[in-house]
């Protein structure tokens, strides 16, 4: 089968296509054959060096897609034909992956092949940060930044699905955000950015989903209201090479920093989602990726697709993400 396999940190460009060995299931695991793969910025750092969930070189990255089971190992239950959703640590760059059975989660009834593999992680990091860190209720106010990208623009359809009160931050993407529900659309890189939040907002927000990192997050930690609640799920606008001390700087500012006493004084709490390191716990997952299809399902919910590539346009597609042009969910076609 074709593979790109990572075999040294660098561009798009290190991401190269080699024929390999199709795998085969272990007893309980299912083998797919991906129809379409859903990228992630996560990748961009991976094939950096700079994303600390990557596993060791060389590997074929890639953390969702979606296809066919066409193999089962021993001891599975599932059947060949079924169509799944399949989430991990890497693998999905490929024609074919093997993974646990309960990492294949039952696709999503009307969705499109590309809607497919743009719902898990970007849905689900958006759901729990919302609703399993935040706790948001209908009476809230939300802030999400990237509000235009894949997780910020899940967050805001869920948001205003529950009732919320949403406001959308984003690079220039203000119709994009508008189009998803939000009650206002902002611009984060003009000066006057928190001042057309306040307008609208002007006892701040309940709630915030926070992507962007530096003087973004600052500005989101200001327009919180007690009890308030900032959650993080990324960090875009941090971007360093480990062979170059220049950019080290610049990516510490990027990071969030932590006031204790403000946040005693104030009255907020920070938190973070990383959903790699909950995919080992099968029936949180489980449970959560139930909740999270009935919510999708009741409320007519469908991931934003952006751009579209083929298979062999793969490390395009990365210049493309990385280029901050793009918008919702870059998806890769596979077959």
């Amino acid at each position: 089968m074709k593979a790109y396999i990572l075999k040294k940190f660098g561009p798009a460009e290190s991401l190269k296509i080699s024929e390999i060995e199709k795998p085969e299931p272990a007893p309980g695991q299912v083998r797919v054959k991906i129809k379409t793969i859903g990228l992630n910025y996560a990748e961009i750092l991976s094939r950096k060096g700079i994303y600390s969930w990557a596993p060791k070189r060389p590997y074929t990255p890639g953390m969702e897609c979606f296809g066919t089971i066409d193999a089962v190992g021993k001891n599975v239950k599932r059947k060949i034909g079924e169509k799944v959703i399949v989430g991990g640590q890497f693998g999905s760059y490929a024609e074919y992956i093997v993974a646990d059975e309960y990492l294949a989660l039952k696709a999503i009834p009307g969705y499109s092949d590309s809607e497919q593999a743009a719902v898990l992680v970007n849905f689900l990091a958006a759901y729990v940060g919302l609703f399993e860190m935040a706790r948001i209720r209908p009476s809230d106010s939300v802030l999400v930044t990237s509000a235009a990208g894949g997780v910020g623009s899940a967050a805001v359809k869920l948001a205003v699905a529950l009732g919320c009160k949403t406001a959308g931050a984003s690079g220039g993407k203000e119709k994009i955000v508008r189009s998803l529900g939000a009650n206002l659309a902002v611009d984060y890189r003009e000066r006057d950015w928190q001042e057309r939040l306040g307008k609208k907002f002007p006892t701040g927000f309940d709630v915030v989903l926070e992507m962007v990192g530096g003087k973004i997050y600052k500005g989101c930690v200001d327009m919180l209201r007690a009890p308030g609640k900032i959650v993080i799920i990324g960090i875009s606008s941090i971007d360093f090479s480990k062979m170059n001390p220049l950019t080290w700087p610049k990516a510490l500012k990027a990071l969030p920093r932590f006031n204790l006493q403000d946040m005693i004084q104030r009255s907020y709490g920070v938190s973070s989602v990383h959903l790699g390191h909950m995919m080992h716990r099968k029936e949180k997952l489980l449970d959560m990726w139930a909740d999270l299809s009935k919510f999708i399902r009741k409320h007519k919910l469908k991931p934003l697709v952006g751009k579209e590539f083929s298979f062999e346009e793969l490390p395009e597609a990365h210049k493309y993400l990385e280029s901050r042009k793009s918008h919702g969910k870059v998806v890769i076609k596979v077959s």
